[in-house]
């Protein structure tokens, strides 16, 4: 593994951890500040689906890194720009951060965009969480 792998696995495991944190710190502070075990709950129930989503992205990124090149990089820019850890999973394959992240600027996509596109259409259905959380290898 050189160098430039090394950097982009770290690049991923830094977004999938700030994400992380915007959804467990809430809860910490709820439960700190109010004293109820729920709150605790809630982290070991948001830590639990992080790790099957880190697991999920990881497989996105070798399956993108394995299929990506010059010619086809925008049909995975466009498949895959739903949610931001989407996005940065892209952008790690792609292995030119700055630059896809120039083109989903582009779309219209910001740093503070955190919440997946029509979350409220996609969250209770099947398929949303197969794809977020239980994606396999082939």
């Amino acid at each position: 593994m050189n160098f430039k792998e090394i950097y982009l696995h770290l690049y991923l495991l830094k977004t999938q951890k700030n994400y992380f944190l915007i959804g467990v710190l809430p809860f910490l502070l709820l439960g700190y500040s109010t004293g109820i075990n729920f709150f605790y709950y809630l982290i070991v129930v948001t830590a639990f689906i992080s790790v099957l989503d880190v697991r999920s992205r990881y497989i996105d990124f070798l399956k993108i890194r394995k299929n990506i090149n010059n010619e086809n990089y925008m049909r995975y820019v466009n498949s895959m720009h739903f949610s931001p850890c989407r996005r940065n999973v892209t952008a790690a394959a792609y292995g030119d951060i700055k630059f896809i992240q120039k083109i989903y600027y582009n779309m219209g996509y910001r740093w503070y965009h955190m919440l997946p596109d029509d979350i409220h259409k996609r969250l209770f259905s099947k398929k949303y969480w197969k794809a977020a959380m239980f994606r396999k290898m082939k």
